[in-house]
């Protein structure tokens, strides 16, 4: 670090040192002997001064030195006989103009200190400026620009120092200056104003800016001009501008849903539970099923509105939903309304940050619907089984019918017909006794259907269980009715064949009966062990009526049988599965 020297070097100091001595020197000898021998020295004091103020130390030292010289070389003998400048006064004049020399240095310094000083600060407030997100601005009484940041300037295309001067019509143009003119006039007569304002921005759009004026009063309580803070919200006006149409919106949904809408927002103990709910917001809906005006409802807490929902727990559901995140769906039952009637609500909560969210739909024409058409069901259901009853009943008459009308004959061929038209009818009454009997009046589980005409055809034959064993294997769904009657006569028929044709005379043997679905087809396959047809036997063109309704009933179901002769006889039947 370089010392820092004693006196400042400053040329203008050392010459006025020069002049003034010789100016001193020169009034000395011109006012002498008027000045005396007390008072001649005061002239070469004023050099001294004013070399010290204009250059410092140095410059005061440099006028002493030439003030003492030049009183000794022109005020001693031989030149000057009066003798006045004695080796005191001499010394006198050194020491005033040392001290005042020093005097000076220090003024000197000290002021160089405030202009860094000074300076230092007006550096750090430019760059702030300059770097400030807004645009500030300094003007005069007469609008004249005496300070602006480079933001300030840069808007309108200029440099600061091109601004400075201008006054703010010449900048902002008449258009914009005429929308703040009275804004301006009201600041400079000493008030604080705050207003927004359309201003051109830097691509020749206009921008939506808030400006902040503040007076500037100086001495004497006078407004000496104003400074100004500019800020851009163009962006912050457009969101509140898609806040407020987003708001409005969202208010004209809620007030048009049918549904009761309401947001709760959560109060909590010192603790941190959820003591409870305030209500935020709510819609029309909302209002009309608490039955209270919403400007009674907005801010309510939802146990003092409401105490049923302390008591009877909905207080606690909604403080779970509102703990654990975790949406509620349930359906809830009111007290009688006006007319005496109960009321059905469909309750959805839903967490909503600090609170819940709630919309509730009043669903009792609904449900008062559903009562009625399942009572219309169950009342058709009880029509349906009485006339599945009755069906069945009829052709039970029809079976005993043909059984006493067989008592009437010997003939064994018609005998054997009676058993046949028996079987058949007691086939479709046995689809009628499991639909009376089934929860379902339309679909028939035809597995237990299967077993049983299985166990009546064995007591027609009179077979054993023992002797031929029945395989069953069902594994479709159940089945609509106008398919399971043509499968149960179907069935009836084939194991009938099995009874009568493959295990003559008490032979023992097997009959596997199976359903079950292949691709978009349902399969039934009726297969024994006994003796079979005779080769070569086309079952399509036979004179056996049992026979001829197996074809008609295959072609009733719309689907294809095939026979398969060997070890046994297997009935194979593809037709549509339906959905």
């Amino acid at each position: 670090m370089n010392p820092r020297p004693l006196f400042s070097l400053r040329p203008v100091g050392y010459v006025v040192a020069a002049c003034a001595t010789a100016a001193a020197a020169a009034a000395c000898r011109a006012l002498d002997p008027a000045l005396g021998p007390s008072l001649f020295l005061m002239p070469f004091v004023v050099p001294v001064l004013l070399a010290a103020w204009c250059g410092g130390g140095g410059a005061g030292a440099c006028a002493t030195a030439l003030g003492a010289a030049a009183v000794a070389a022109l005020f001693n003998d031989p030149v000057y006989r009066g003798g006045a400048a004695d080796p005191a006064r001499v010394g006198l004049l050194v020491g005033v103009g040392a001290l005042v020399s020093l005097a000076c240095e220090s003024a000197h310094r000290r002021r160089r200190r405030a202009e860094a000083a000074l300076g230092a600060c007006h550096a750090l407030l430019r760059l702030a400026t300059d770097h400030a997100p807004v645009l500030l601005l300094h003007c005069d009484r007469e609008r004249r620009h005496r300070f602006v940041n480079r933001a300030y300037a840069e808007r309108f295309g200029l440099d600061p120092q091109e601004v400075l001067g201008k006054t703010v019509p010449e900048v902002l143009g008449p258009a914009g200056y005429d929308r703040i003119r009275e804004r301006l006039d009201a600041a400079l007569a000493g008030r604080a104003v705050e207003f927004e304002t359309d201003m051109a921005g830097p691509g020749g759009g206009p921008r939506r800016v808030r400006c902040t004026c503040r007076p500037v009063v100086g001495a004497g309580g006078l407004v000496d001009g104003l400074v100004a803070a500019i800020t851009d919200v163009t962006d912050r006006t457009r969101a509140e501008v898609a806040l407020r149409d987003s708001e409005e919106r969202f208010r004209a949904a809620m007030e048009a849903s049918l549904d009761a809408v309401y947001f709760l927002s959560a109060e909590r103990g010192p603790g941190g539970a959820i003591t409870d709910f305030r209500f935020a917001e709510l819609n029309r809906r909302g209002a009309e099923l608490v039955r209270r005006p919403r400007e009674q409802v907005l801010g309510r807490r939802l146990c003092e509105l409401l105490p049923v929902s302390r008591t009877g727990g909905l207080f606690d559901r909604y403080a779970r939903v509102a703990e654990t995140g975790e949406p509620l769906a349930e359906d809830l039952t009111l007290g009688p309304d006006d007319g005496g009637a109960a009321r059905w609500l469909r309750h959805q909560v839903v967490r909503l940050g600090d609170g819940v969210a709630v919309t509730t739909q009043d669903v009792t024409a609904r449900k008062r619907s559903e009562e009625l058409v399942l009572a219309s069901l169950r009342e058709k259901e009880v029509l349906l089984k009485e006339i599945h009853h009755r069906v069945k009943n009829n052709l039970q008459i029809v079976s005993a019918l043909l059984d006493l009308q067989s008592e009437h004959t010997a003939d064994p061929h018609a005998l054997a017909l009676f058993q046949e038209s028996r079987g058949r009818v007691k086939s479709m009454a046995l689809i009628h006794e499991r639909l009376y009997r089934s929860a379902d009046l339309a679909r028939v589980d035809f597995s237990e259907y299967a077993r049983q005409l299985a166990d009546d055809l064995y007591r027609t034959y009179k077979v054993s269980g023992d002797d031929v064993r029945l395989e069953l294997a069902v594994t479709v769904p159940p089945l609509p009715i106008d398919i399971a009657i043509p499968c149960g006569l179907l069935l009836n028929e084939l194991m009938s064949n099995c009874f009568k044709h493959a295990f003559r005379d008490g032979a023992a043997g097997r009959i596997r009966v199976s359903l079950h679905r292949d691709g978009g087809a349902n399969v039934l396959t009726v297969a024994d062990d006994g003796t079979g047809f005779p080769a070569g036997t086309d079952f399509r063109n036979t004179a056996s009526f049992g026979l001829q309704l197996v074809g008609t009933l295959v072609d009733q179901l719309g689907g294809a049988a095939a026979l398969s002769a060997a070890r046994g006889t297997t009935f194979t039947i593809r037709f549509p599965a339906q959905k």
